[in-house]
């Protein structure tokens, strides 16, 4: 798998590794490059390669400027988010309520450069049923109308941006927690409205950051006890060879299966289809039976757990 200038920016933002262009590259394919960063989320990972690139790189002028603007949105967004964020966490806090702060706007902070990780909204996991009620009294009494979803999840506007909260999704406290969780965003996406590139970026992140100080056989065991060690191995085969994440912070998964290459290029094919969320994809069904495929080899029960609680939430909701 010989990584496209696009992933050779993508390994270079993520773990600082210089990058040396042997002759300039044309403008269309900077204009390609940059259409895919959009299309993955990840235009300000790359913005902060290009910064360095030498002038004869040959990334146009124009290009350069849409760039930087882009940039700028993100940060403006990060830093607004982010005062969002204080404000409820001093709202929990005064009231009482366990909420801990998940997904983008936690992980964003183990980037390199934490304000270029895009970030869409808030996810709050609340801790235990009385938290739970408590948090949802207290979006009534303020007139805070939240809606469901499928999986019981609430989602609600503050101030401009969208909040959730979670009940499920976090299988242990810490860093173990952490990596579970976005382990199990990863399949419950790439199962269902598609996966980017953004969100192996999280793990890989997090996998950097958590190194060292988790207990890795209580991680491996989780992911043996929920059925996903074969999917981890083939999360981690992609971590590897595509994203070119260091193979002594992955944790070893004993009794994992072994991933095919092509494997690797089929889940690298859907990553690269979907984009964000599966949002842009040019068409909604596009891949489905690559996806199956894939999934039904290396998720099997995981997946008819996510697809059946699906269809089951749906069908309460419309009850």
């Amino acid at each position: 798998m010989t990584p496209d200038l696009f992933i050779r920016l993508l390994q270079s933002a993520l773990w600082n590794v210089p990058l040396s262009l042997e002759t300039p590259v044309d403008a269309e394919t900077w204009y390609d490059v940059y259409g895919t960063a959009r299309h993955q989320t990840v235009e300000g990972l790359l913005y902060d390669v290009i910064c360095g690139l030498p002038s004869d790189a040959g990334l146009p002028r124009d290009l350069a400027a849409t760039w930087l603007l882009a940039a700028d949105r993100i940060e403006r967004n990060y830093r607004r988010i982010a005062a969002e964020v204080e404000r409820q966490a001093r709202i929990w806090q005064d009231n009482g309520i366990d909420a801990v702060l998940m997904k983008g706007t936690a992980v964003a902070a183990m980037y390199p450069v934490p304000e270029h990780r895009v970030i869409g909204d808030i996810d709050w996991w609340i801790r235990g049923d009385d938290d739970w009620n408590r948090a949802l009294e207290l979006l009534r009494r303020n007139g805070i109308r939240a809606g469901q979803d499928s999986d019981g999840d609430v989602h609600y506007q503050s101030n401009g941006i969208v909040v959730e909260h979670h009940r499920g999704g976090m299988f242990a406290d810490g860093p173990v927690g952490v990596l579970m969780m976005l382990n199990e965003h990863i399949l419950h996406h790439a199962a269902v409205t598609g996966i980017g590139m953004r969100h192996l970026c999280d793990l890989a992140m997090a996998y950097r950051h958590y190194s060292g100080s988790y207990d890795v056989a209580e991680y491996v065991s989780l992911l043996g006890s929920m059925r996903m060690l074969r999917w981890t191995a083939l999360l981690h085969a992609v971590l590897r060879q595509v994203l070119g994440t260091p193979e002594d912070i992955l944790p070893e998964l004993h009794g994992a299966m072994r991933v095919l290459r092509r494997d690797c290029d089929r889940f690298l094919q859907l990553v690269m289809t979907d984009g964000n969320f599966g949002l842009d994809r040019k068409w909604r069904y596009a891949g489905l039976w690559r996806r199956f495929t894939l999934l039904v080899r290396y998720v099997p029960g995981p997946l008819v757990r996510r697809w059946t609680g699906l269809l089951g939430g749906r069908i309460r909701r419309f009850v």
